[in-house]
């Protein structure tokens, strides 16, 4: 059965027509659209329904939520004092060789309680509870095509975050219904060139079964043309519960076909310092994406292959990796 799941969600994507509207392209990556393309008329969306109501089921009943808790802090009106509510929901199927099939479900909601802060915003969802803990949020869902069951355990999750100046914020949280988190982050761009751009973040965290510890990120852009870029992401943490550091590095071009379509090439590795195998796992993998239902409906397939390396293992291993994945923003 979700094999059969698995060939639907495939197909499905690999015929589904591009419902998109051009929207303008994130800084330092590649434009969505250029040349002839951007004066393309497209024709009118046709509407289904059913997509329709569930995104507007989803975020009328997080808006319904929100402002509730938020009028119980005073009486700003949520809408017309700068009350916000949005979110996403990423769902994969993937199918590994190495662990077999296995789905995955995660899903953010950000908002913004005028009542509560002017300062503040509260984060709800679920993700990878490791990731979360150490500020590695941004390789949780692209860092390496594996299952759950081979990374930390996905977890429900609620923060509230505030804002103590332009480059320094603090996150307060609860995950898995009683495990507390906290989280001091200090982040600055510096940008050389239009081109250009340098990322740097500094997390310290304290959490229930986590220890103490801090994690550093530097982030590399770069735009080569209108439509090629380079992202190349590094992450490295170290805790009082680990061996070592902890380091994730994944460089990754990224291609604009136009109409909101990419394909992402990257080179995911990671591994611990503190191990007998200083590289647990690394490959390459490519995706492509693209918008499957207007702009706020994105399919995505995935193709990889990786070599890992457990501890115990005499080798290092081969495994491939199929998946694909549908991400509803609202």
């Amino acid at each position: 059965m979700m094999r059969l799941a698995w060939w639907l969600l495939l197909s499905g994507l690999l015929s589904a027509p591009v419902w998109s509207s051009d929207t303008a392209a994130p800084e330092h990556s590649p434009s969505a659209d250029s040349g002839d393309e951007q004066t393309r008329v497209e024709p009118a969306t046709p509407e289904i329904e059913w997509l329709e109501d569930t995104r507007t089921g989803v975020y009328d009943l997080s808006h319904w939520l929100v402002s509730g808790v938020d009028s119980w802090f005073g009486d700003k009106p949520f809408d017309e004092s700068g009350g916000r509510v949005s979110g996403r929901v990423f769902f994969r199927i993937l199918e590994r060789q190495d662990d077999g099939l296995d789905t995955t479900l995660r899903y953010r909601l950000r908002v913004d309680m005028p009542n509560v802060s002017e300062r503040a915003s509260i984060i709800i969802g679920r993700e990878d509870e490791s990731n979360l803990v150490s500020g590695q949020e941004d390789f949780d869902r692209n860092q390496l095509v594996r299952s759950d069951s081979q990374s930390e355990s996905a977890t429900f999750f609620v923060g509230l975050g505030f804002l103590l100046r332009e480059n320094l914020s603090f996150r307060l949280g609860v995950r898995s219904g009683y495990k507390l988190f906290a989280q001091a982050r200090f982040s600055r761009t510096f940008s050389p060139t239009e081109a250009t751009a340098f990322d740097f973040s500094q997390t310290l965290f304290a959490a229930v079964n986590d220890g103490v510890g801090t994690t550093t990120g530097l982030n590399y852009r770069q735009l080569f043309t209108d439509r090629t870029a380079l992202h190349w992401r590094n992450s490295f943490t170290y805790s009082t519960e680990s061996n070592g550091v902890e380091w994730r590095v994944r460089p990754e071009v990224i291609h604009a076909l136009g109409r909101q379509r990419e394909l992402f090439i990257d080179l995911p590795t990671e591994g611990e310092t503190g191990s007998s195998v200083g590289v647990a796992e690394y490959g390459i993998r490519a995706r492509y994406r693209q918008p499957v239902y207007k702009d706020w409906l994105f399919g995505e397939l995935i193709v990889g292959h990786f070599w890992p390396r457990d501890e115990e293992d005499p080798a290092r291993r081969e495994s491939w990796a199929v998946g694909a994945a549908l991400e509803l923003f609202f």
